[in-house]
């Protein structure tokens, strides 16, 4: 969207807004009815639009927004269970293959102090616990259940490390329950709860990967390659003694290939993106930290670390941030 016709979208926003002269003032709701009736994506740029403007309405706009958005974070309730990789549907239409696969092939991601690949062929149905305290973290994902369906909100490349190598596992997951009406409405509240926290709603991505859900692109000649240029001996003697491909006599390369094709045409093509959303414009809870109970705080602490940072000679941690904000919360 060029910034005219933002300015043009804004300005019919404040005007209806602005009609409400004959009442106490703008309310949050009166805001949230306006957002409300926005797409995700023109959700995700009206309010990267309103938290970056230094016009005083929509200054006076987004501070209105933060406030009732914080209260309505307050009525989530954030549990932590084992969802299975089959029940998931995904809400970005963006899954790059080497960023999926190159780790798991050449042995570097690490799950629960193992191999993730020796962990996820394990057995069928096997439970992957996820670790935010390790270094480098492995977080939970993000799941909501809407209408019987669970959508997938934030770690859809960590499900699909997962399903190519192992469909029947289940994934450790943060699941939001609240009352949505949709998909969309589910990322919108993730996108708000973040955005108002100090987050951005727009995040550029780097180029450069093949998406797996363009079939134009992504082929089991492209699955060949990567294979072929991330494949170590090691994974290789892993997956031939692991009892999930054991069984299913994966004992070379070439059978490899077969048996991740097939996981990935069944699980992907079954489970294809809910709406078309870019990853650019996705929810992306903090790493080390994705509770979205939690990740709030760990954003605004670090909002403010920045401010104070740049504007004090004092310079304070995440930590002592976090801590101060908890302590205001408690006067």
């Amino acid at each position: 969207m060029r910034i005219d016709d933002r300015r043009r979208h804004l300005a019919r926003m404040t005007e209806t807004l602005d009609q409400l002269k004959n009442q106490d003032g703008v309310t949050y709701q009166d805001i949230d009815d306006e957002l409300d009736k926005a797409s995700f994506e023109e959700f995700c740029k009206q309010l990267d639009f309103l938290s970056k403007s230094k016009d005083p309405k929509s200054i006076a706009l987004f501070r209105l927004f933060k406030k009732g958005w914080k209260n309505e974070f307050s009525k989530i309730k954030v549990t932590r269970e084992f969802i299975g990789i089959r029940d998931l549907h995904p809400t970005q239409n963006e899954i790059f293959a080497y960023k999926s696969l190159a780790p798991m092939l050449n042995g570097k991601w690490k799950v629960a102090g193992q191999n993730a690949v020796k962990l996820v062929l394990s057995a069928k149905g096997v439970k992957i616990p996820m670790d935010p305290s390790a270094n480098p973290p492995s977080d939970p994902i993000v799941v909501c259940e809407v209408d019987n369906v669970m959508y997938l909100i934030d770690g859809h490349h960590r499900w699909s490390k997962f399903y190519a190598f192992n469909p029947t596992c289940q994934l450790d997951a943060y699941v939001i329950h609240g009352s949505f009406e949709s998909a969309d409405d589910v990322l919108k509240f993730a996108q708000g709860t973040l955005v108002a926290a100090g987050g951005s709603a727009i995040n550029p991505q780097k180029g450069g990967d093949i998406n797996m859900y363009d079939s134009g692109t992504f082929d089991y000649e492209t699955l060949s390659k990567i294979v072929d240029e991330n494949l170590t001996d090691e994974v290789m003697e892993i997956i031939k003694a692991a009892p999930l491909t054991a069984n299913a006599r994966v004992e070379n390369k070439d059978e490899l290939i077969r048996y991740l094709w097939h996981n990935i045409s069944v699980t992907m093509y079954s489970a294809a993106p809910i709406g078309d959303h870019a990853r650019q414009y996705m929810p992306q809870f903090p790493e080390g930290d994705t509770n979205p109970a939690n990740a709030v705080d760990r954003i605004a602490a670090e909002s403010i670390r920045k401010r104070v940072n740049e504007n004090t000679k004092v310079t304070l941690t995440i930590g002592q941030i976090k801590r101060l904000i908890m302590e205001s919360r408690k006067q």
